[in-house]
């Protein structure tokens, strides 16, 4: 056989081997997911379904490094429903195991009668992930969806190689440690990238949705970038988007859509 075929056979075997998966460590009482860990080629991620649902670790395997925070006492992790959910038990079930698709299906409900569904959907070949909300408020009170996510480019302490991308007031903002409450956004996305080392990770979620950003730098070993949602009516339900994105081999970052 022709030798450039079989290395052309070789090769693409190679680059279809990869498939996602899943694992899963079940609850005490074995009726339900305690943690589950998504492998694909380009990502490994924990996500703990009985603390909020929220990621404890995600290693991006373009680097070799986790980039969230997670203490030993649960402190930290991405995409945490604060501030009624940051702990509570989901309710969890995998409804798709696919080599190029898995998707974690994630409940919670409130006593003060506020509803939860969160879907976790990764793709084998894809640099990103999505979760799509559904929020219910049956409660008597206005209530704020608010997404706070703990995790840093590299994982290492936040320095000024780290810049913040986003846009307010129709313009491009391109800073180091961003701090507090950011108004007026003018997009549903922004992104933190370690120019020296051209890596990082960005959120987007609907425009038309949000209200504003959050950035936390109490600490530079765990400081937070939060998604705030408009105010959602008591009676009233809300459904949301949000796409996490692994960004390498980029300094600046001036748009995430997500096409």
């Amino acid at each position: 056989m022709d030798k450039k075929l079989i290395m052309g056979l070789l090769f693409i075997c190679f680059a279809f081997s990869y498939s996602a998966s899943i694992k899963t460590i079940p609850t005490a009482d074995g009726l339900g997911i305690f943690k589950a860990t998504i492998d694909t080629q380009n990502m490994e991620v924990v996500i703990n379904c009985s603390s909020g649902a929220r990621i404890e670790k995600l290693i991006d395997k373009k680097t070799g490094k986790n980039i969230v925070y997670w203490d030993e006492k649960g402190y930290g992790g991405l995409f945490d429903d604060r501030h009624t959910f940051t702990n509570a038990e989901y309710k969890s079930t995998i409804t798709l195991n696919r080599s190029e698709k898995i998707i974690l299906k994630c409940e919670v409900s409130s006593a003060e009668g506020i509803k939860i569904k969160k879907e976790f959907i990764f793709e084998e070949n894809k640099d990103y992930f999505t979760v799509n909300y559904s929020i219910s408020n049956w409660s008597y009170k206005p209530f704020t969806f608010w997404i706070r996510n703990f995790a840093t480019p590299l994982g290492k302490e936040n320095t000024e190689e780290n810049f913040y991308y986003y846009w307010q007031n129709e313009k491009l903002i391109s800073k180091n440690f961003p701090s507090e409450y950011q108004e007026n956004i003018s997009d549903g996305w922004f992104a933190i990238i370690n120019k020296k080392e051209k890596t990082g990770f960005g959120f987007w979620s609907e425009f038309n949705k949000l209200d504003k950003f959050y950035f936390w730098q109490g600490s530079k070993i765990y400081p937070t970038c939060e998604l705030i949602y408009k105010t959602l009516p008591e009676g009233k339900e809300m459904d949301v988007k949000v796409l996490f994105i692994l960004i390498n081999g980029f300094e600046k970052v001036g748009s995430i859509n997500d096409k």
